[in-house]
């Protein structure tokens, strides 16, 4: 019995990972084109000085994250031991660097863009 289960788990664990397979075939070009078209959407719209847009099928808004690059590792990562910290974790230290009035030599700051779609229903 356990045997037979066994069996059925790994033939349908496999069945499994081949359709995820074809999957991301077919959604990796379609996830490329839909980066491109929100790139050159967001480069339209800051061209006209625009944050959005409403159409009669859904609201387009630019929004922007900031978040902060190591430039240095070795120097992240003493600053990470300084700070009772075994390693870098980027997500974390971005709440402490957010608080500081000056960011250390190792750091910058960064801003990503990235557009927000609502549908309307």
């Amino acid at each position: 019995m356990i045997t037979e289960i066994s069996t059925q788990l790994l033939a349908l664990k496999q069945e499994i990972a081949e359709i995820e397979e074809r999957q991301k075939e077919e959604l990796n070009p379609k996830k490329e084109m839909l980066k491109t078209l929100q790139e050159k959407f967001i480069e339209a719209l800051t061209a006209q000085g625009l944050k959005s847009i409403k159409t009669e099928e859904a609201n387009f808004s630019l929004a922007s994250r900031k978040g902060y690059k190591f430039t240095n590792e070795i120097e992240a990562r003493k600053w990470a031991i300084e700070n009772n910290a075994y390693s870098v974790d980027s997500r974390l230290a971005g709440q402490v660097l957010a608080k500081l009035e000056t960011l250390p030599d190792f750091v910058e700051q960064t801003e990503t863009n990235y557009l927000t779609i609502k549908p309307i229903n």
